[in-house]
C-alpha cells in the first residue's frame, strides 16, 4: 500500500550493540519521491539506560505466567504531561538460540503499589493497567507508547517490565529509555 503524502514518519538509526557511537549516512527513497531534506521532529534524548537480567526466580516469563511478577521492573517517573517514548530491550548475551521476549508498560494507580519499595512489583497487568506491550523472536523488541499525567494533572506512574514468553529462560539484558520530554526517565 502507498503511503500517505501527509504522512510522518519516524527513522532511528542503530547499530546492533547498544552504547557503540559509529557515523552514518542515512538515504531515503521511494515513490513518490521523498522530500530533499529531512528534519528532526523531536529532540529525542537517551534518558536512561539500564542493565538487568532474568535469573533464578526473577525470570518470570510473560503475563501468561503466575510468576511475570518476578521480572525485574524499572519505575517510569516524571510523567507531568503527554510524553511519547520509545524504550529498546536488548538481550546481551551471545547465546544462538532464539527465544521470545518482550515487555510490559503498566499504568500504576497510586493505592496499586508504592514505587520507592524495593523490589518494585507490579500487582496487576489489565488491559485497563496495561498501556503498551510488545513481544517477538530475536535479541531486541522496541516499544513506542504515549504517557499521559493523571487527569487531576498529578505526576503519572507506570512501571516497565521486561521478560521472555516462557518462565526460567535466563539471559542478562538492557534497557534503553527515549523520552520527547526532559525529567520523564526509567529507573
Amino acid at each position: 500500500a502507498a503511503a500517505a503524502a501527509t504522512a510522518e514518519y519516524v527513522i532511528v538509526p542503530s547499530v546492533y550493540t547498544p552504547h557503540v557511537a559509529r557515523r552514518f549516512r542515512l538515504s531515503v527513497s521511494g515513490e513518490p519521491r521523498p522530500p530533499r531534506a529531512l528534519s528532526p521532529c523531536v529532540a529525542w534524548a537517551v534518558e536512561s539506560w539500564e542493565e538487568g537480567e532474568w535469573r533464578g526466580a526473577s525470570a518470570g516469563g510473560c503475563a501468561l505466567h503466575e510468576t511475570w511478577r518476578n521480572n525485574p521492573q524499572f519505575a517510569v517517573l516524571g510523567v507531568k504531561q503527554k510524553s511519547e517514548v520509545v524504550v529498546a530491550l536488548v538481550r546481551q548475551d551471545t547465546r544462538a538460540d532464539a527465544f521470545a521476549l518482550g515487555m510490559y508498560l503498566v499504568r500504576i494507580d497510586a493505592a496499586d503499589d508504592d514505587l520507592s519499595a524495593a523490589p518494585r512489583r507490579a500487582t496487576t497487568c489489565t488491559p485497563r493497567s496495561c498501556v503498551a506491550t510488545v513481544g517477538g523472536m530475536g535479541r531486541e523488541v522496541t516499544l513506542s507508547a504515549t504517557l499521559h499525567a493523571n487527569d487531576d494533572g498529578s505526576e503519572a506512574r507506570y512501571l516497565l517490565v521486561p521478560c521472555t514468553r516462557d518462565a526460567d529462560v535466563e539471559a542478562h539484558f538492557t534497557v534503553d529509555f527515549f523520552c520527547d520530554r526532559p525529567g520523564v526517565q526509567a529507573l
